[in-house]
């Protein structure tokens, strides 16, 4: 163990054999330690170690530092006097999260004051308050089809909450960018957050560059509206967690804010930051817009949640706990990451939107029914499986192919399934996919229009060492290669997935189980692709239920019915049967 100084007190840095060992194939820890264990700087945790005299030893402090192979943790900040215990000897500990610190602290204050004044709301005790007709004309600032208008008119005219639902390619933010030109150009002033910084990012400036601007951006509608003088910030804790082009235009320190965003037409931040908006007493907005909703639990999306006025300035809902909001994301694909099992069984991984759908159904809700993405044949099980059918087919990349390359393949192979330490990869998989990129790339595909997912992530860490070693690096590094969970909200030209499981006893661990998860998981990895889509796995293990485990929590039949969908379409290839 080697010694820091870390604010004035000498300590260990502790490092655990149980942790060090997690991943052979990828020492960058970061994020798997945050992704897969729920531990991020400035959470406090417990550390628990036996002692030499084989006694239980306690230590709790502040999570100051992840690095490659160690977590720094600072005692100044724990309940357990530092100076009383020992550390010597310690070969392996514990760790365990008892706080999430900061931001949990602000999402759960901001809950529990939202649970107050809208009990009525959220229980659904009250109607749904729409002002009708809009008071200005609707004057479309992108061009939209009728599902999208139709959302985007409703959203403006809420009093209260209104829901946008957007399946894969539907055109979401494109919906929510011209309800905020809509709201501005009438001298609203409007908050926007989302769940992440890459997804507040993505609204703000999209694609845009210094020379290029994404149209369906809330960039573009600075850009537009100069006439007006348009502004935006946003706001964050470093200029390192936003994107560079964001950064040099818009960022604005949290912390340094000093009251001086009282002018600002579009305030863009993540909904934990938005609490930091406490202080500003110049700042109320017309209407609140959290993209990504169904991604955020429902204690973090209280942060905005509600701080948007009624326009009639009704008393009975004083700031900051007016309404006007409106909430967008798809309850059909992957909920809000919660680590603890405790917390999932209290239902605080249910976001607020589908809770709000739930109770209250088509009357707070939109959803955007034409999808401009995928090619239909990707897009038809999707859309029977997880849409009720109700996905229709725009004419943007409708039919749009590769030449000489199917639209759909699905590979069926039992591949020499392999664990490491807590998870699982499959080499036999990681050569078909290695063999699908460089397919992809001889027909033209540029590399960085390639994404390979895969459910677990050693896989993801063997797969890229091996396109690294089997492809030239430069090539090699333009794949994106990312879990499922992580690329959700992403999209490429090709897609490759790799489910990994293959093993005589059925079981696809939690890519099946629990159901309502697995096929949320199943639904993201199926609709990330535009023009073609590869999928990888043993769909013997796939489509059976384990003995051991309930048919009703396994989504094995969903596999099954995948399977059937690429046998009747003739584009399920056997490597090995």
């Amino acid at each position: 163990p080697t010694r820091r100084l870390i604010s004035g007190i000498e300590h260990q840095e502790i490092t655990s054999p149980h942790f060090s060992r997690l991943t052979k194939h990828d020492r960058q820890r970061y994020n798997q330690v945050q992704s897969e264990y729920g531990v991020f700087e400035g959470n406090t945790v417990l550390l628990v170690w036996e002692s030499n005299t084989g006694e239980e030893t306690y230590l709790d402090g502040l999570v100051t530092a992840i690095g490659s192979s160690s977590i720094t943790i600072d005692p100044a900040f724990g309940a357990v006097d530092f100076s009383d215990v020992n550390l010597g000897g310690i070969d392996e500990c514990s760790l365990r999260v008892i706080t999430k610190g900061i931001a949990e602290k602000r999402e759960y204050e901001a809950f529990e004051s939202i649970a107050a004044n809208h009990r009525d709301l959220l229980a659904g005790n009250r109607e749904i308050s729409f002002c009708s007709p809009l008071r200005e004309k609707f004057e479309p600032f992108l061009n939209l089809n009728t599902y999208q208008e139709r959302a985007a008119v409703d959203a403006l005219r809420t009093d209260d909450v209104f829901c946008i639902h957007g399946p894969p390619g539907t055109g979401k933010t494109r919906t929510l960018v011209t309800v905020v030109a809509h709201a501005v150009k009438q001298g609203q002033r409007v908050l926007v957050c989302a769940h992440s910084n890459q997804a507040v990012d993505n609204i703000v400036a999209g694609e845009s560059t210094e020379n290029e601007i994404d149209r369906a951006s809330l960039h573009n509608v600075v850009e537009e509206f100069d006439d007006l003088d348009v502004s935006m910030a946003r706001i964050g804790s470093s200029r390192r967690d936003v994107n560079s082009f964001v950064g040099r235009r818009y960022f604005q320190q949290s912390n340094q804010l000093n009251g001086n965003l009282g002018d600002t037409d579009i305030i863009a931040s993540t909904t934990n930051t938005a609490a930091t908006l406490e202080n500003q007493s110049e700042i109320a907005f017309d209407l609140v817009v959290i993209d990504e909703a169904t991604q955020a639990s429902g204690p973090a999306t209280a942060v905005p949640f509600g701080r948007g006025r009624r326009l009639d300035e009704d008393e009975e809902y004083p700031r900051p706990y007016g309404l006007r909001t409106v909430l967008a994301g798809d309850h059909k694909q992957l909920p809000p990451f919660v680590s603890d099992p405790e917390m999932r069984d209290q239902e605080l991984h249910t976001s607020l939107f589908e809770h709000l759908l739930n109770v209250y159904g088509d009357d707070l809700a939109q959803t955007l029914h034409r999808q401009y993405r995928m090619h239909e044949d990707i897009a038809a099980f999707a859309s029977q499986e997880f849409y009720d059918g109700n996905l229709e087919h725009g004419e943007a990349n409708r039919a749009e192919t590769i030449d000489g390359l199917t639209p759909l393949l699905g590979i069926d192979d039992s591949g020499d399934e392999q664990q490491d330490d807590y998870s699982y990869y499959n080499p036999t998989e990681a050569q078909y996919v290695v063999a699908q990129v460089n397919k992809a790339l001889q027909h033209g595909v540029a590399p960085s229009d390639v994404g390979v997912i895969t459910g677990y992530s050693a896989q993801r860490d063997y797969i890229r060492s091996q396109i690294r070693t089997e492809l030239d690096s430069e090539v090699g590094n333009g794949v994106d290669v990312e879990t499922i969970d992580k690329f959700q909200g992403g999209q490429r030209e090709v897609i490759i997935v790799s489910f990994v499981r293959s093993n005589a006893s059925n079981d696809s661990g939690f890519l099946e189980s629990p159901r309502d998860d697995g096929r949320k998981r199943l639904n993201v990895a199926l609709t990330r692709a535009k023009k073609r889509l590869v999928v990888i796995g043993d769909w013997d293990t796939l489509s059976n239920t384990a003995a051991f485990r309930d048919e009703e929590d396994s989504c094995a039949d969903t596999f099954a019915r995948l399977s059937e969908y690429l046998i009747e379409k003739d584009v399920l290839v056997s490597r090995s049967r």
